[in-house]
């Protein structure tokens, strides 16, 4: 089992997506989600279009980098048709410990038939995860109430898939 810390290991909100937050997941052995998008012509982290200044995508990596890690990163794409520049940073920084989910649907395809790592959703509104045969795994979420169990996620263990349990801290 590996965690994951949502947005990096943030102590205050301000820390969000940014570089002390990501520096100290990584340093305590946690692996990270964060949230990209594309801004001015580059990729960039951040959950909200960007209003402020952002870190660069290419930063983030070489962070990651540094710390010649294999934790995992769950990259959570909020931009559609960011494949290229994606798969380009990905290969230059040798990153594979990684899996990309929530895009939009076509733009999950495409990333699904270039050989991106893609995880599917299964929430409450995504009852049955889409492009379920072509994701290598399936991203639990929870909005509302706690429905995951641990037959929903042996379930998708027996199909071959990966899990990542993502409960809402509502419920927790």
């Amino acid at each position: 089992m590996n965690v994951i810390s949502h947005r990096g290991y943030w102590k205050e909100p301000a820390e969000q997506n940014a570089d002390p937050a990501f520096e100290r997941s990584l340093r305590l052995g946690f692996g990270i989600e964060t949230d990209i998008r594309d801004s001015q012509r580059e990729l960039v982290i951040s959950h909200d279009l960007p209003v402020h200044a952002v870190t660069a995508l290419e930063s983030f990596f070489e962070l990651y980098s540094r710390f010649e890690s294999e934790l995992p990163l769950a990259l959570n794409i909020k931009s559609d048709g960011m494949q290229n520049r994606l798969k380009s940073l990905l290969e230059e920084y040798d990153i594979n410990n990684y899996f990309l989910f929530d895009m939009a649907i076509p733009d999950a395809l495409v990333y699904c038939w270039q050989g991106f790592n893609v995880f599917t959703r299964q929430s409450e509104y995504e009852i049955s995860p889409p492009y379920y045969n072509l994701a290598q795994g399936v991203w639990l979420d929870e909005f509302h109430g706690h429905w995951i169990t641990d037959a929903t996620i042996l379930e998708h263990l027996d199909n071959g898939k990966q899990v990542v349990d993502f409960p809402s801290l509502a419920t927790r």
